[in-house]
């Protein structure tokens, strides 16, 4: 079994807009913040943070409430964006948004990237409960073919999606 949740409606439905792999276990889909989410102590064996963490504005009690999650010998999977500087296209994208005038979103794409350093997320690990057994860099390639429909609609399922609306189509 596996429990998926985000504060996102939005991004739920990406979520479960996707087809099931076969063979792969049923998916339980929450709209739910970490802090509110239903989540029993000790009852799951992983948790996995895909591209979330740098978001929280606190991530150490983020943390601190999915090792409460976590069965004494469970483990915890993150994922994070490197440096701005190490993606090219992050800094053209910024560079954009100012010439359109459009600053207010920049500062989510730093976001994005706030947590890149590693003795800093190992801090944090720790802070939440943690223990870090291996840090590893993947240079990840997106699967398929991407277009400029698919990231205004991700960023419709964030913070920014009001801001996004307001922009003519």
């Amino acid at each position: 079994q596996v429990t998926a949740f985000d504060e996102s409606d939005t991004m739920l439905a990406i979520a479960r807009s996707r087809p099931a792999e076969p063979g792969a276990a049923p998916i339980d889909y929450m709209q739910s913040t970490i802090e509110d989410a239903n989540l029993p102590a000790g009852t799951f064996d992983a948790a996995f943070c895909q591209q979330a963490l740098q978001f929280f504005d606190k991530p150490e009690q983020a943390l601190k409430r999915i090792r409460q999650a976590l069965k004494p010998a469970g483990r915890l999977y993150v994922a994070l964006w490197g440096s701005e500087e190490e993606h090219p296209l992050t800094i053209a994208m910024q560079r954009a948004l100012l010439e359109c005038g459009l600053n207010d979103f920049t500062g989510f794409l730093t976001k994005v990237h706030r947590l890149h350093n590693p003795a800093l997320v190992t801090g944090i690990l720790r802070q939440g409960g943690f223990v870090v057994e291996r840090h590893q860099v993947f240079d990840i390639v997106p699967d398929g073919t991407w277009h400029a429909s698919d990231g205004r609609k991700l960023l419709g399922a964030t913070p920014l999606a009001a801001k996004l609306a307001a922009l003519p189509a």
